[in-house]
């Protein structure tokens, strides 16, 4: 995360602002995410994303400038967030050119999935909440981490 970020993060928190105050001047700085209710980060949803924020051309680059920056760490591996196939064919890119343009081995992809929302609002992990898609993606990419050989998921 860029500095002047995790600045106003900070400067936000001390200063009492409520998360949508801080997601606002998040916003206004460029950031390609917004704080979510319960403090961690995510990806800006395609209407913001069509308001001017980092379009998804731009973020292999994003990507390349956050290897740099993480340089200090032993292992970086590459992990595919939110991916929506129809999206990925009409931006005619595939994941192997983002691995390429990260310069990044693949540790995992995992699909859109509302499920996701719905976990988080009920505060349950995914898993117990459901048994496909992003659920089993990352139950996936936690078995890699502990060393175990899993194929990756085909998403449709």
């Amino acid at each position: 995360m860029e500095k002047k970020f995790a600045e106003i993060i900070n400067e936000g928190k001390k200063n009492g602002k409520t998360i949508e105050e801080i997601n606002k001047l998040l916003k206004e700085a460029g950031a390609n995410f917004h704080l979510n209710p319960d403090g961690g980060t995510a990806g800006w949803t395609e209407a913001e994303m069509a308001e001017g924020f980092i379009p998804a051309e731009e973020e292999p680059k994003d990507a390349q400038r956050t290897v740099g920056e993480l340089d200090f760490l032993r292992q970086i591996h590459l992990v595919m967030n939110r991916i929506q196939p129809k999206l990925m064919r009409r931006l005619r890119t595939t994941i192997d050119d983002a691995m390429d343009e990260a310069g990044l081995p693949l540790l995992g992809v995992i699909p859109e999935d509302p499920q996701v929302i719905l976990a988080a609002n009920t505060s349950k992990p995914l898993i117990l909440f459901s048994r496909k898609g992003a659920a089993i993606a990352y139950l996936n990419i936690a078995k890699r981490i502990m060393g175990e050989r899993v194929p990756l998921m085909k998403i449709r």
